[in-house]
């Protein structure tokens, strides 16, 4: 070995790629085996750094040596950096600078098909003199793995690639040429092997610990056998794919993987691997609700798919039923009811307040305090917050005060018929107080009903003398001769 491709190698194998460069500099154009081997290598290192400069190393005529140029394509498939536009470019040109040479070629096409899109692999295994049984077996398990997902035209276009591969007719072979008959044995023997998961699990963790060109179908093996609850961990599937080419047909098979295994990593995931639509929004939901919620805003997916697939993990009524939208009525109105109605917006009532109306009373009879609340926050008006109160109140006996009292605020103070409802369902006194002075801070006005009802909760006397010399203004006959009666030791109402 000559010093320069000596240097050079050392270089590679300390990772001073830079330093490399210059030394390779003046021999750029060396025929020496041992230099193109070198620099073959050395633009194998600089890919992820530098894919230009790693591109302008490598030549055409570098096709005689297979083994450097191999591993050359390998990491040119894998490497996010390197455009998939120029890496087809790059594996056509090279599989047709071997023509005539199968060996050479099959070797090349596995290199190139371990991190490709099927689609891509597909395009590659057309360019082929005579396939291999190597090359139909790295192809026809990546095609096996790839169609689980995606489309159902997908699916129909490679089940009819595997049909075609797998054929013991010559006529049927679009892609393969008869040549390859020779290989049927093998072919078949590797059909019945590989549908052993076992095995295929221990290949792809077998490959781990040698030199072999991990694939994209080992990792997926890896993944499934962490989803099916084997003994792998997850980081190690995610830990071999991680910073290389994202290959978008396993990107729903990971999104599947993060969401089962680890569903806080949601948000890198989306990232990472440009999730959209129902997955996206079903793996944002594994991690909450409310990811869930945030990730529908963004998709374009339709409201009912959305709405299915957030019912499905514990959303809250209120919140799921936000997605969907009022529709038109199938049925027209009577005259004397149009009549009636627009002599209620004149009132100033909403339109969409009277078209909910009676569903809210459906609600309120029926228990249903899920959609009273949705009801509420749609049509934020006095009688739906009474509606939605009153359901709580009566089909929520383990809920707190504070979580009704929630519903009202400065904005939607309470009218003095719920603040009467909500303290004759106080559980003290006490309570009952602290519901009197909350609704008042937020605005709503006493008068003697709500008075009355906090009479009824039965207070010390001292605290409901207090309370009325306070608010005299409030005050009537009736609850003033009920106060001189529990005064006197009676309790007249």
């Amino acid at each position: 070995m000559s010093i320069v491709a000596s240097f050079v190698s050392e270089c590679v194998r300390n990772g001073r790629w830079i330093r490399g460069l210059l030394a390779l500099h003046g021999s750029l154009h060396s025929n020496e085996v041992d230099v193109s081997k070198a620099r073959i290598q050395l633009a194998t290192t600089i890919i992820n750094k530098d894919w230009c400069t790693a591109l302008a190393l490598v030549r055409t005529n570098d096709a005689s040596y297979v083994d450097e140029l191999s591993k050359f394509i390998y990491e040119c498939s894998r490497s996010r950096y390197f455009p998939s536009e120029v890496f087809v470019n790059v594996v056509e040109t090279f599989l047709q600078s071997v023509r005539g040479r199968n060996e050479s070629q099959n070797r090349i096409f596995v290199s190139a098909i371990k991190w490709a899109p099927w689609n891509q692999a597909l395009h590659f295994l057309t360019m082929l003199e005579s396939p291999d049984g190597k090359s139909i077996k790295e192809v026809s398990e990546w095609l096996r793995v790839s169609r689980v997902f995606g489309s159902n035209e997908k699916r129909r276009i490679i089940k009819a690639v595997l049909v075609q591969l797998n054929s013991s007719d010559p006529d049927h072979l679009s892609v393969v040429t008869q040549a390859n008959q020779r290989k049927k044995g093998a072919l078949t023997a590797f059909q019945a092997k590989g549908r052993e998961e076992d095995s295929g699990l221990a290949k792809a963790l077998s490959s781990l610990k040698t030199n072999d060109f991990l694939s994209m179908t080992s990792i997926a093996r890896i993944a499934n056998a962490t989803m099916r609850g084997e003994n792998v961990s997850w980081k190690l599937a995610l830990s071999l794919v991680l910073k290389h080419r994202v290959v978008e047909d396993l990107n729903e098979m990971f999104a599947k993987l993060i969401g089962v295994c680890c569903p806080q990593n949601w948000r890198v995931a989306l990232d990472y691997f440009h999730l959209e639509g129902k997955i996206a929004l079903w793996l944002a939901s594994r991690q909450s609700w409310r990811a869930g919620l945030i990730v529908s805003q963004s998709t374009l997916i339709p409201i009912s798919e959305a709405y299915d697939i957030l019912s499905r993990f514990a959303t809250p009524t209120a919140e799921s039923r936000k997605l969907i939208t009022l529709s038109g009525a199938s049925k027209r109105v009577f005259t004397s009811s149009k009549r009636a109605i627009a002599s209620m917006l004149a009132s100033g009532y909403l339109l969409e307040e009277l078209q909910l109306s009676a569903f809210s009373k459906v609600c309120q009879r029926t228990g249903d305090w899920e959609s009273a609340l949705f009801l509420f926050d749609r049509v934020a008006t006095d009688e739906f917050q009474r509606r939605a109160i009153f359901s709580l109140l009566k089909y929520c006996p383990n809920i707190t005060t504070e979580k009704v009292l929630g519903l009202v605020n400065n904005l939607h103070p309470a009218s003095a018929s719920t603040t009467s409802m909500m303290i004759k369902h106080s559980k003290s006194w006490t309570e009952a107080l602290h519901i009197l002075r909350y609704v008042m801070a937020r605005g709503t006005r006493c008068n003697p009903q709500i008075l009355s009802a906090f009479m009824d909760v039965d207070p010390p006397f001292n605290v409901l003398s207090l309370v009325l010399s306070k608010m005299k203004h409030a005050t009537n006959k009736g609850i003033l001769r009920r106060l001189k009666s529990r005064e006197n030791g009676g309790f007249s109402r």
